[in-house]
């Protein structure tokens, strides 16, 4: 089986809807392919979501209040420990307008050398290309990150396995991020050495009816409309 996208919804819900074609943007940027199952991302040098800068980014168009929830490892490209310095896999959220970049993005890897030596996770809330962000220890470069929206408060979450409690990362108001949004993995790597590669399991998109269900909603999420996508195939980065 391939990477997997799924979603648990209401079909009669018109508050809440999710395109089943992804899109590549800035496919140029990294080279994307399938691999084993999985939807593997290496980003070139010098690569980045931060302030006016985008990076490769595959996703959906999502509308109403969701979680989005994928599972992901980020190594070098030898699958050992990642090295510093901003070298991230994850997921992003984003407005469609064109004009000033508005985003939000959680995701695993290393940053500067001097903030933390080990693996962490990142989340970064970038308002009109302007980017805030943070970051906590996670040496082992994998699990499972979510973001969600609920009206206009989006958070990042994260955690090892399924067995874990979430981590909340951060919460925080984003009116700019109400509409329509492009939800997806995405990987950058901003040094002059692309020594860095994210592999992405599967990614599940669940609609939410409060903010307590952030943290609730389950994942994998029961499977009532997925979307396989092939295996060990490479993909046409000359999209998007």
């Amino acid at each position: 089986m391939g990477f997997r996208i799924s979603s648990e919804l209401d079909y009669l819900d018109a508050d809440f809807e999710i395109s089943t074609l992804h899109e590549l943007l800035n496919g140029q940027a990294a080279t994307v392919r399938y691999a084993n199952g999985r939807l593997v991302m290496e980003p070139n040098a010098w690569t980045a979501w931060f302030n006016t800068q985008t990076a490769v980014h595959f996703s959906s168009v999502v509308e109403g209040d969701f979680a989005a929830t994928l599972e992901v490892q980020v190594t070098n490209r030898q699958g050992g420990v990642v090295a510093p310095q901003w070298r991230i896999g994850g997921l992003l959220m984003r407005g469609l307008d064109a004009g000033p970049v508005q985003s939000y993005l959680g995701g695993f890897g290393s940053v500067d050398r001097r903030v933390s030596q080990v693996p962490v996770f990142e989340f970064k809330s970038t308002v009109s290309n302007s980017s805030t962000l943070g970051s906590s220890p996670h040496p082992s470069g994998r699990g499972q990150i979510r973001l969600c929206r609920f009206g206009e408060t989006v958070s990042a979450l994260y955690r090892s396995t399924s067995d874990d409690p979430w981590i909340l990362a951060d919460t925080r108001e984003r009116p700019e991020l109400v509409g329509p949004l492009a939800v997806g993995p995405v990987a950058y790597n901003y040094n002059g050495i692309p020594d860095m590669r994210a592999e992405f399991d599967s990614i599940d998109f669940t609609a939410i009816d409060s903010e307590d269900e952030c943290e609730s909603a389950p994942f994998p999420a029961e499977p009532i409309d997925e979307e396989v996508l092939p295996g060990d195939d490479a993909f046409d980065a000359s999209e998007g």
